[in-house]
């Protein structure tokens, strides 16, 4: 296939007053600028930059705020006695002061213009490394997008714009800097966080930049999969999961991500619609001021080839508890390459869809163990999610929801009631063992039905 390249040159570089920005001062970290005055004071350029100022300028309550300076990482750390460099592939400082924890990043130029070891590409073209400092123009143009490339200096409120994205953001454009096709090469998560502004700032990407993200969407797999974890959770985890999750399946990101994933809703459209559901579950909770865990928003993902892998092994004989572990365990197995998932993280995932086959056991001692377990709401939350997207459970959620309202000492009344649905009582086995003497009578017990 024949690839269009695009190149897009910003206009010039234009300084907003205050009047038309509006940013106030004291919408800013107090850190952040303490950190801008302190090198300013010392020769250095010092802004606060990127995500932060575009937020504010959106209407958002940033969650951070950036600092771009002209000083090394090492002039920096000698500035301040709580700062410590890391990073390999973007050398980055980072500045403790009060409680808050202040990004400070050196301005970067184009990675061509260092030697080999400050700046380096892939075979494929990603960057690998990217620590070729230069000037404060030169950091504007090496950035993703133009709603990310504005420099606010607190000594004097003024907005430097330095690649149009003050008129873009008007105008609900994500544009890229410079050539599309080549700045998702050199960072494809960067296709990612297109995804990310768009749901979250009601933009829309431009049509050369759509056709960028088409050609390059496969360069995901060379990104590492502990990185793809984190971001893959500031795209989904937000008050606009939903709206992102359409756009990953309508670009097909959602392919390269979650592949078995795809496939299994592919086959089973009623898994989709149950995807489709935990991100709305998603939104509600975070508009509800409620947690949100990673591994819940896995464990729903990762659900369509679990599901159908348990069904499978059910009918090949396994008991459901079993069938569910063994599917899990394919499940993480295939993803694992893709996106590497924390162990923290994939035991509850695991407890999560085991509990799937717990919770038809509504026998009083099953109901109260499987209750007391620390992944019961969420367990709980996912089996609703599953009645909600069509899966017949038997109305085992209802059971469950009246269950919870149940007072302690009625549960065990309630769970042997005609109300679980799935109660049977089992017979008690005679005790085989009992000697004939007896003396031994008392040293034998019927087993529980636990």
């Amino acid at each position: 296939m024949l690839k269009k390249i695009f190149k897009k040159t910003p206009g010039k570089s234009k300084q907003i007053a205050k009047r038309d920005h509006k940013i106030q001062l004291e919408q800013t970290s107090k850190a952040a600028r303490d950190i801008c005055e302190r090198l300013q004071s010392k020769g250095h350029q010092a802004y606060m930059v990127g995500g932060c100022i575009r937020d504010l300028l959106s209407g958002i309550n940033p969650k951070d705020f950036d600092v771009a300076t002209s000083a090394t990482p090492e002039q920096v750390v000698r500035l301040f006695s709580r700062a410590r460099i890391i990073g390999r592939r973007f050398r980055i400082v980072h500045v403790r002061q009060g409680r808050e924890l202040i990004e400070v990043t050196t301005f970067r130029a184009h990675h061509t213009q260092g030697k080999d070891r400050h700046g380096k590409q892939s075979d494929s073209g990603m960057l690998v490394r990217d620590n070729v400092y230069g000037s404060l123009e030169e950091d504007a143009m090496r950035r993703d997008f133009t709603c990310n490339a504005f420099y606010f200096d607190p000594s004097n409120e003024t907005l430097y714009d330095m690649c149009n994205g003050f008129a873009d953001l008007k105008d609900g454009i994500l544009q890229t800097i410079g050539d599309p096709y080549e700045r998702f090469k050199e960072d494809p998560v960067r296709m990612l966080r297109a995804i990310r502004f768009e749901s979250k700032l009601d933009l829309e990407l431009d049509e050369e930049s759509q056709d960028a993200l088409s050609i390059n969407r496969h360069m995901l797999s060379e990104v590492s999969p502990a990185r793809l974890f984190d971001e893959v959770i500031k795209v989904l985890m937000t008050a606009h999961a939903d709206v992102a999750y359409n756009m990953l399946v309508e670009t097909r990101l959602f392919d390269q991500l979650f592949p078995a994933s795809a496939e299994a809703i592919e086959i089973d459209a009623g898994t989709a619609r149950f995807v489709e559901l935990a991100m709305r579950n998603t939104v509600d909770r975070i508009q509800q001021d409620k947690g949100v865990a990673p591994f819940f928003l896995y464990a729903a993902i990762l659900w369509p080839p679990t599901k159908l892998a348990y069904e499978e092994f059910t009918q090949g004989g396994m008991s459901p508890f079993e069938a569910m572990e063994a599917a899990g365990r394919m499940t993480m197995e295939r993803q694992l390459p893709r996106i590497t998932i924390p162990k923290r993280f994939t035991l509850p995932i695991m407890e999560v869809w085991k509990l799937q086959t717990l919770l038809p056991r509504t026998t009083a001692k099953r109901a109260a163990r499987t209750a007391d377990h620390p992944r019961f709401r969420a367990a709980y939350d996912f089996l609703l999610l599953r009645e909600e997207s069509g899966e017949d459970t038997e109305n085992l959620g209802h059971w469950w929801t009246e269950y919870q309202k149940t007072n302690p000492v009625s549960k065990k009344e309630f769970s042997n009631s005609k109300a679980g649905g799935k109660n049977r009582r089992r017979r008690r086995r005679p005790n085989r063992n009992r000697a004939e003497s007896g003396n031994n009578d008392s040293g034998n017990k019927e087993s529980g039905n636990s």
